[in-house]
């Protein structure tokens, strides 16, 4: 063990040629993908399947609308994840505590608890993933050296790790899911969910250092400042919310008009607060101009991509010729086939 925190991550190379950490994190990834796709997977059809087959019995139009927001609001909530081990945690407790959450999040959802279970397992899948993913992944970066040529490498091979779970969960919190039971196949993602914390706890003095604790973390003056903010914010949404629902108007609709409104709204005023930021230098600040293309291209990309767990998914389900050599095989299925293309085509 002295061994693995102490070498130089140039030297370290037991993981194809690789930091023994990168093995760590992906196998973190991996269980946490296909905890998030597998319940991607049957999520869809868990609320709009007759209530007598299991599921909520939910208009159609209504469940996309909530699987489409639920994938939005987890993708955001990133940028408090990342703040959150900047300025708190460090990025090492974030991934942990991050597990933690989602893992619970499956294992409401595999509890039969109706709505009610839906909107708790939502609040901890989102704030779970808003912490684990941005974090994990740099903890990738922070393995190599500043001039490492690896990291390229290191990364493609990460990404790979996410599009493994990715491939297997449909197959199998899928077919579970559709085939036994849907609380089952919820109950499987938390599974898969432990088995990354498990991989993450035996893993973590691989990582040396990295991301131990914050990179900025707040002084005293502005905790108290924070926290005012933040009971603020928290109050203002209570008081929206009860009103909202006092009028009657906090419904399905209403939760997609916010969630694409701060789509559109909140990555201007981020970009622009890391451009002005002291802490970014002048090549940084380049990168970032440089990137801008790039995050648009992405946006396009993931407009199209996010479709699987919604429009795709129910296409699948109920326009879809599903019976092969005499067997009728879970729309689910078609879910892995994105992770698929990924496999082959990123090495």
């Amino acid at each position: 063990m002295s061994e693995l925190t102490t070498a130089p991550p140039s030297r370290d190379r037991g993981f194809f040629g690789h930091p023994r950490g990168l093995a760590t994190l992906f196998f973190v990834e991996m269980w946490e993908r296909f905890s998030y796709y597998g319940m991607s997977a049957i999520l869809l059809y868990y609320l709009y399947d007759r209530t007598a087959d299991g599921g909520l019995g939910l208009a159609k139009p209504t469940s996309a609308a909530l699987v489409s927001s639920y994938g939005a609001l987890a993708f955001m909530s990133g940028v408090l994840g990342g703040w959150v081990a900047d300025r708190l945690l460090g990025m090492r407790r974030a991934v942990l505590l991050g597990g933690l959450l989602i893992m619970c999040g499956h294992l409401v959802l595999a509890l039969p608890g109706g709505v009610a279970a839906l909107l708790v397992s939502m609040v901890l899948i989102v704030v779970g993933t808003g912490l684990l993913k941005p974090n994990v992944s740099s903890l990738v970066g922070e393995l190599y050296a500043p001039d490492d040529n690896r990291r390229d490498a290191g990364f493609s091979l990460y990404y790979m790790g996410i599009n493994l779970g990715a491939f297997i969960a449909p197959y199998l919190v899928g077919t579970l899911g559709q085939r036994v039971d849907y609380h089952l196949g919820f109950g499987l993602a938390a599974v898969g969910m432990a088995a990354g914390l498990m991989a993450y706890a035996r893993g973590r003095p691989r990582l040396g250092a990295a991301g131990d604790v914050p990179t900025n973390p707040l002084r005293a003056d502005e905790r108290r400042r924070v926290t005012a903010r933040a009971a603020a914010g928290a109050g203002v949404a209570a008081v929206v919310v009860a009103a909202l629902g006092a009028t009657g108007n906090l419904t399905v609709p209403a939760l997609v008009n916010v969630v694409t409104v701060l789509t559109v709204v909140l990555p201007v005023p981020y970009v622009i607060m890391m451009l002005r930021s002291p802490h970014t230098d002048a090549a940084e600040r380049s990168r970032l101009i440089a990137y801008i293309p790039l995050f648009v291209g992405a946006v396009c990309y993931s407009v199209v991509n996010e479709q699987t767990s919604s429009v795709l998914a129910q296409f699948a389900d109920k326009r879809t010729d599903l019976e092969i050599f005499g067997l009728t095989v879970p729309s689910s299925w078609f879910q892995s086939l994105n992770p698929v293309a990924t496999l082959v085509l990123a090495p």
